[in-house]
């Protein structure tokens, strides 16, 4: 083979070949490596909706839920979660649940729950939550069965409390109205700044209060199990929204 000559004469060596088996090696690496994490994806979201459907069986089986619960599991990737028995994190929402817990029974409108550091996952009926927060719903129905006193919604944030007004002989039944308050973790509710008409005429404040204190022994809520209390609430035309929380929980006394 000769040199070839540029325009001016002088010799150019020839140029390198091409090494064509390393750009196809390389291209055979990628395809591998593509077609690994392609599998990888399906399986981890295969075995992850089968864990989800499992998880949500289990909840609804073990709660008794009268409509399936919906599980939502955050982890990812889900399979480093099921190789460690531990997931990392996951959303739950349940329907109209009956409880009982203590010697008491609560049902549930429905609950939505944030449960983080749930272990183990599977092999054991003792399982335990780093971290559970939620948010439930009691109709007021059932506010007023497990506290004795007949509540309703009565505006934005007020609640409505059904009592009697004794005085010179008489028996009224009039609603005094306030504000609901969770007055301390374990369950105590309490009604702030009290009114109450009887017959279109306002109630003294001092009767309203010493009324609403009355009461206020029976509006106690159930304590509840496995390390959870009571941390917040609000009321809308559903019923009374809790929200609870807790550390270390011990899930298998919600049951």
């Amino acid at each position: 083979m000769t040199d070839q000559q540029s325009p001016s004469g002088q010799q150019i060596a020839p140029g390198k070949p091409i090494r064509h088996g390393s750009h196809r090696r390389l291209v055979v690496v990628l395809v591998v490596i593509a077609l690994f994490v392609a599998a990888f994806l399906v399986v981890n979201e295969y075995v992850k909706d089968r864990a989800q459907t499992q998880f949500s069986r289990q909840i609804t089986s073990q709660l008794g839920s009268s409509q399936p619960a919906e599980a939502h599991i955050e982890d990812w990737p889900f399979l480093l979660s099921l190789a460690r028995n531990q997931l990392g994190h996951a959303e739950v929402s349940v329907g109209p649940t009956p409880l009982s817990f203590d010697g008491h029974d609560l049902n549930l409108d429905s609950a939505d729950v944030d449960i983080r550091g749930l272990a183990p996952m599977t092999g054991s009926d003792q399982t335990h939550a780093e971290s559970l927060d939620g948010s439930v719903v009691i109709g007021w129905a059932e506010v007023s069965r497990i506290t004795g006193v007949t509540m309703s919604l009565a505006g934005d944030n007020k609640v409505g409390a059904s009592t009697k007004f004794n005085g010179f002989g008489v028996s009224v039944q009039a609603n005094i109205v306030a504000t609901l308050v969770l007055a301390d973790s374990s369950g105590q509710l309490s009604l702030v700044d009290p009114t109450a008409q009887v017959a279109g005429v306002q109630v003294p404040s001092d009767i309203v209060t010493g009324a609403a204190s009355r009461i206020r022994s029976k509006m106690v809520l159930p304590a509840l199990p496995g390390g959870l209390s009571y941390s917040g609430i609000s009321v809308d035309s559903r019923g009374v929204v809790l929200q609870v929380h807790g550390n270390n929980v011990d899930l298998s006394q919600l049951r």
